[in-house]
């Protein structure tokens, strides 16, 4: 039986890439002279070029793009292992790196707007990270969305602390606090 499994996965695997896929030398078998492209390897190499630019740079935008777009959800999902757990979850972990680069490209030319779609998505990704909800309270405040700064903030510390029972930083709540002065009216010196 399990000869006929392997022969009959050798056949499906050469009938899918091609016969040269595996070869057989001195009764041995081997991967032949097949160039292979994996999305994973493609993914890791444009995030760690990516890590290497400053977010101006136009090619650090169009390396965050692309691992953006080679993320197919989370690896090997069907596979029940211990081994793929770590791999899953630092492959998961670029993968919002990517979203988030991509947001401080935009925010490195000015364009917050654009850069809160890009931290939105990565929040969908991993609604508890507070770095992100951080990102979204300045774009917000920048672009003179001082309410919506103040209710991401709420949104932050509502998500903090119903699923991890803890309060913001104080990085957002310094954060939270100058938002909230700004729209304080001027009181005049007496």
């Amino acid at each position: 039986q399990m000869r006929n499994n392997f022969h009959t996965t050798l056949y499906r695997v050469r009938r899918a890439v091609g016969a040269d896929a595996v070869v057989v030398e001195r009764g041995r078998y081997r991967l032949g002279d097949v160039e292979c492209w994996l999305d994973v390897s493609e993914f890791e190499k444009a995030v760690e070029r990516a890590r290497l630019l400053p977010y101006g740079d136009w090619q650090a935008e169009r390396l965050w793009r692309r691992a953006v777009s080679l993320y197919r959800g989370d690896f090997l999902l069907e596979v029940d292992r211990e081994w793929v757990l770590p791999r899953r979850e630092a492959l998961r972990m670029m993968y919002l790196e990517a979203l988030i680069g991509v947001g401080r490209c935009y925010e490195a030319r000015g364009e917050y707007e654009a850069a809160v779609d890009w931290y939105r998505r990565a929040l969908r990704a991993d609604e508890l990270r507070e770095d992100i909800h951080r990102r979204l309270m300045e774009c917000f405040d920048r672009v003179g969305r001082r309410s919506d700064a103040l209710a991401q903030y709420d949104a932050c510390r509502d998500i903090l602390e119903r699923e991890l029972g803890v309060m913001p930083s104080e990085e957002t709540e310094r954060l939270y606090e100058r938002v909230a002065r700004r729209g304080l009216p001027v009181q005049p010196d007496r």
